[in-house]
């Protein structure tokens, strides 16, 4: 017994610090897109940009202007407001204005058989002209160059499908640590560094990016 105790021991931390080296491994080969080059040129891929919006009078601001600012001439920007109740159509509205170039889509029903942001992304994508789609969250602040970092590298390893994850701000150290530990986690279930592999069956997708 003792010896069955031992043996499982140690095949239980050998497990572990296989786990370990993988993560450690795998999450090194992910790119950050700060760290990606601006192209040389500008790419010339149209992108739209498609957010939909529930209830984000607390957030749509901030998020959209900085989408409003990035450093990426050939795009569109759709917004999609989805059955709000709260200030975001009103917020949404005096944008627009200001900025003519923005498209806001409302929706005011959801059809049967439709999940709400899936059906306010695909309202989304029917109005769209460019032929890279990107789809953000109302909540994602995002730095100038960030699309611009991120087309050149799709354009440059001729990808079909790229995604980021965001840099999540949280307000405390326990919070942080949440999602420090979802993080691990989720890396152990998806294994995102795999998606690239065409050998594997892993995927990734990611709402805010």
């Amino acid at each position: 017994m003792d010896s069955f105790l031992l043996y499982l021991g140690i095949a239980t931390l050998l497990f572990w610090v296989a786990i370990g080296i993988e993560l450690a491994i795998g999450n090194r080969s992910i790119r950050f897109l700060r760290d990606l080059p601006l192209p040389a040129e500008p790419p010339s891929r149209r992108v739209s940009i498609i957010i939909p919006a529930r209830n984000e009078e607390r957030n749509i601001e901030e998020a959209l202007q900085s989408v409003l600012r990035l450093e990426y001439g050939n795009r569109e920007i759709i917004v999609v407001n989805d059955r709000s109740t709260d200030r975001t159509g009103a917020i949404l509205g005096r944008i627009a204005r200001a900025y003519p170039a923005l498209r806001v889509v409302h929706l005011t029903e959801l059809p049967p058989g439709w999940l709400g942001k899936n059906h306010a992304l695909h309202c989304g994508a029917q109005q769209a002209s460019g032929d890279l789609l990107l789809f953000t969250d109302a909540d994602v602040v995002m730095q100038p160059s960030g699309v611009s970092r991120a087309v050149g590298y799709l354009v440059e390893h001729r990808l079909d499908h790229l995604a980021i994850a965001p840099d999540v701000r949280m307000p405390g150290v326990l919070l942080e640590l949440f999602v420090g530990a979802f993080g691990i986690f989720f890396s152990l279930y998806a294994r995102p560094w795999r998606a690239k592999d065409p050998r594997s069956k892993r995927y990734i997708g990611i709402g805010a990016f």
